[in-house]
């Protein structure tokens, strides 16, 4: 057993010790190999380490949010009708909130992105939509920043860590690269707030809030519609309607119900029962009367 176990583990090296020698063909055809199998250096950061659409300094494209004292943070584990507060135009909860968190973040990223369209797109069409929407961008921060002064709630100075990701992406682009990328990630950005917005429209108890929501959403609509003009929308690559069995379960669960669901019951049957009788009366008349 003890001969066995040593020839077993001495056979890799005595293996690796007589492979032959690659043949100098063999490394000539290894230094010419595709640059696709070539390892690939790190492409330069676009933004020199800098945060993309950062404007905490002053120094951006839309200005810094003055929060107001006592502000806090929201995450992203906000919930319905988590932390209420009473204002003068009704009562705001985190989901509130973070709704202007996420405006103020979609400024951040798409503005910059209208801007540097204008430049660096391929298609006429998408240097025209760039200006269009970096236009409204700032319109709907400075909307944004006045509501979140009036209902006390602190913005954020730097757009999410995924939309940075999606800037650091097609940043260095140039030309049909950049409209498709970009169009990609705008679509995509707008189709996730434009769901944001129709639950706070249609569930927050602020007045303010409600009107800004329907502000936000002929926006954001506005903003789809001109990107899925361009024709570059990637519509597979979508997320799916989130409706269907949860929400209808939801409704169900909190829709009210009647007091006594029983209380019609009776006279129901009663006017039924009545009713048949007045027609077997009638039939019975007509019959005597042939």
């Amino acid at each position: 057993m003890a001969a066995v176990l040593a020839a077993w583990t001495a056979g890799p090296a005595a293996t690796a010790v007589a492979a032959p020698k690659p043949a100098a063909a063999d490394l000539r055809a290894a230094a010419v190999r595709p640059a696709a199998l070539q390892p690939q250096a790190p492409q330069p950061d676009p933004f020199n380490g800098a945060i993309p659409g950062d404007v905490g300094n002053g120094n951006g494209l839309l200005p810094p949010a003055n929060n107001p004292p006592g502000a806090g943070a929201i995450v992203e584990t906000a919930l319905p009708g988590a932390n209420t507060t009473q204002t003068r135009f009704g009562t705001i909860d985190d989901v509130d909130r973070l709704f202007l968190v996420k405006v103020r973040q979609a400024g951040l990223w798409e503005r910059p992105t209208g801007l540097i369209a204008q430049q660096f797109a391929a298609s006429e069409r998408v240097k025209e939509i760039g200006r269009i929407m970096a236009e409204d961008h700032k319109q709907l921060d400075e909307e944004c920043r006045f509501v979140a002064g009036q209902l006390n709630v602190a913005l954020p100075d730097q757009p999410s860590a995924e939309q940075q990701a999606w800037m650091r992406e097609f940043w260095p682009m140039r030309g049909h690269d950049f409209d498709v990328t970009a169009v990609k990630w705008l679509r995509f950005a707008h189709g996730g707030v434009f769901s944001a917005i129709a639950s706070v429209r249609a569930n927050t108890r602020n007045e303010m809030m409600r009107l800004y929501a329907e502000r936000a959403n002929l926006m954001v609509n506005k903003h789809m519609s001109l990107l899925e003009s361009t024709g570059l929308v990637q519509y597979d690559n979508l997320p799916h309607a989130a409706i269907g069995a949860p929400a209808v379960a939801l409704a169900a669960a909190t829709a009210p119900t009647p007091k006594d669901a029983n209380m019609f019951r009776l006279p129901v049957v009663a006017l039924v029962v009545v009713a048949g009788l007045l027609g077997l009366v009638s039939i019975r008349r007509v019959v005597r009367g042939l």
